[in-house]
């Protein structure tokens, strides 16, 4: 098929060899690429006993037919581990150059196997792969380690770790282009695990397509679209969520403790905009520009690169109480060169905070800082200790769902996660939908699996509080955005394209590959990743029981707007749960049906796990 490059590299860094392979060797018409191959290869290369941070865990970094090509929003490529923080596929995406570089290199995917016997990067142009010595960059940053490899060899893109990834930070991030991020899970400890520093991609092929003009036809609409509709987020970037979120109860505020921000002005997207904003940067092919280019100086220390987004100006913001953007952004900036992702990292900080105020934590056990909500003075010293692993860093750098576990006491209660993962910046009680997509995510509480709050809060197109009802809405967006994420292409240019719904996704497929795809196939692959995830969760001992949220979500209501204070009705939504196993063709406690294991071609699975 076109779209395609054709090829895929198996590297085993334990052996010192690589094998290239043919692309169509693998079930690319089942699964595609991205996400949804990796799904699959992860369940077939790994099992329950596979450690995450093992040299038998793989390290997968594919891309799908749409990367790179001419269409809109074609930067992404995927990410797939067992993930340290989760014990779930990892199902991790970046944007920015790399991904299209790896194809430009003659790649499609590349498959890391085994553990070096010393630091190392992979080097590969044009189809030829090597492996390095990376001795002089292990325990550099990785905006000092890019910078190295750029200048070593010009034109070419980086993905790299820090020393988060290499000192095992169970929630460290792999780098690409210095600022983007395959955040969240963990990637970033696998690929420290194997003492790899870093993947360089330099290249000249061309990514063909079937049908040139055909692309051009149907990304015309979607261009023309995403212009009117992304307008408010090409000018201010993520973080013009704010005030969507503080309006609506949903802006998580001193570990959830509410839904709104006292002080969320401070934290004015404009302000962001127009006072630390250099300039707008895109991916590739993008038209949206959705990231900020950002200087800032916090206690004598200066930086400038992309960020913060939505999300991260939530975990180091009304999450810890903090309302100054300088802070702010230069959290970012040390959580980008360390390495690390910015939501567990701030919602742990947070986690840690309420157990410090509420005497579970005392001031002995946290190396004696003041761990309050709202004491700025501490964060980037805590940031120094995760990614160094030293003192109360130790802790930190496990996530909510461990740290609670190793210190006890009752704080469970104020841990908030969901299967390991930490919330992000959508509290649940004020927009419903969003708690039944964390609940049902495969990965934990991401908010990119079933983007609830577009309908809930942007478009206001479905009742925010209603819970029963939309089990065939989640269920048929979830496998849309398996799709997305496996083709690969940029929610923003899915969404503001108007480019997310299966008839349409089938057309950009159609034309990219040559292979006449339908609506209803691409619901079937996106449901077909669907179950395979979950029977990788089920594998590692995930049951019905895990499909649920914090306790607090259920008891503590929070002012949703207006004066109104709401919590979730947990008997309603745990029946809204059962609703969307049944939509999905599962039995009662949230298992694959044999029939809709046959349905889908998965015969291999049934009776496994």
């Amino acid at each position: 098929m076109k779209g395609y490059v054709g090829t895929i590299v198996r590297i085993n860094l334990s052996d010192v060899r690589y094998e290239i392979e043919d692309t169509e060797n693998y079930p690319i018409y089942d699964f595609l690429g991205g996400r949804g191959l990796g799904a699959k290869l992860l369940l077939d290369m790994t099992n329950k006993t596979t450690e995450p941070l093992s040299e038998e865990n793989p390290l997968m970094f594919l891309t799908g037919p749409y990367t790179g090509t001419p269409g809109i929003s074609s930067a992404f490529y995927n990410v797939t581990t067992k993930a340290p923080l989760t014990r779930t596929p990892s199902g991790s995406h970046s944007g920015g150059f790399w991904g299209p570089h790896l194809k430009r290199a003659g790649f499609d995917g590349i498959i890391v196997e085994g553990r070096a016997d010393k630091p190392v990067y992979i080097y590969i142009e044009d189809g030829k792969v090597s492996i390095e010595d990376a001795t002089n960059l292990w325990g550099k940053g990785v905006f000092e380690t890019t910078d190295y490899l750029e200048r070593k060899y010009p034109s070419a893109k980086i993905a790299a770790i820090g020393p988060a990834g290499e000192n095992l930070v169970w929630y460290a991030s792999i780098m690409n282009d210095k600022y983007r991020a395959v955040g969240r899970t963990g990637a970033g400890a696998v690929m420290g695990s194997k003492l790899l520093k870093a993947i360089v991609v330099k290249g000249k092929h061309r990514v063909e397509v079937a049908d040139p003009q055909g692309l051009k036809d149907v990304f015309a609409e979607a261009l023309k679209n995403t212009r009117v509709k992304a307008a408010k987020v090409s000018e201010l970037g993520t973080p013009a969520m704010i005030p969507v979120t503080n309006s609506t109860g949903t802006l998580p505020t001193r570990n959830f403790q509410q839904g709104s921000y006292e002080k969320a002005d401070n934290l004015d997207p404009k302000k962001l905009r127009y006072e630390f904003t250099k300039k707008k940067v895109a991916c590739y092919g993008c038209p949206i520009r959705c990231s900020n280019f950002t200087e800032a100086e916090y206690e004598g220390i200066r930086v400038k690169g992309e960020g913060p987004e939505y999300e991260t100006t939530m975990a180091f913001g009304s999450n810890i109480d903090n309302d100054d953007y300088n802070l702010l952004i230069v959290a970012n900036a040390l959580c980008n060169d360390y390495g690390m992702d910015t939501i567990t990292a701030g919602d742990t900080i947070a986690f840690f905070m309420e157990l410090y105020e509420r005497g579970i934590l005392t001031k002995e056990e946290v190396d004696n800082l003041d761990f309050r909500f709202g004491n700025k003075e501490i964060i980037l010293d805590l940031l120094h200790k995760i990614a160094k692993r030293e003192g109360v860093g130790e802790l930190l750098s496990l996530g909510v769902r461990e740290a609670s576990k190793r210190i006890g006491r009752g704080s469970e209660r104020y841990a908030i996660h969901v299967k390991g993962l930490e919330p992000p910046g959508y509290d649940p009680r004020g927009s419903v939908g969003m708690g039944l997509n964390y609940a049902t995510s495969n990965r934990g509480a991401c908010h990119l699996r079933a983007a609830m709050y577009v309908p809930e809060l942007l478009y206001k197109t479905m009742d925010r509080f209603q819970i029963r009802g939309k089990h065939e809405y989640i269920r048929d967006f979830q496998n849309v955005l398996a799709v997305v994420d496996s083709m690969i292409m940029c929610k923003f240019g899915s969404r503001y394209g108007y480019l997310d719904d299966a008839d349409t996704i089938a057309k950009a497929l159609t034309v990219v590959t040559g292979y006449e795809y339908s609506g209803e196939e691409i619901l079937k692959i996106g449901d077909r990743i669907w179950n395979m995830e979950r029977l990788f969760l089920l594998r590692e001992g995930y049951t019905h029981r895990d499909d649920t949220l914090p306790e607090r979500f259920f008891e503590e209501p929070v002012d949703v707007g207006n004066g109104d204070k709401r919590a979730i009705n947990k008997e309603e939504f745990h029946q809204a749960i059962k609703d969307w196993y049944r939509a999905r063709g599962w039995d009662e406690s949230g298992r694959p049906t044999r029939w809709k294991l046959e349905e889908l071609g998965l015969d291999e699975y049934i009776g496994k796990f």
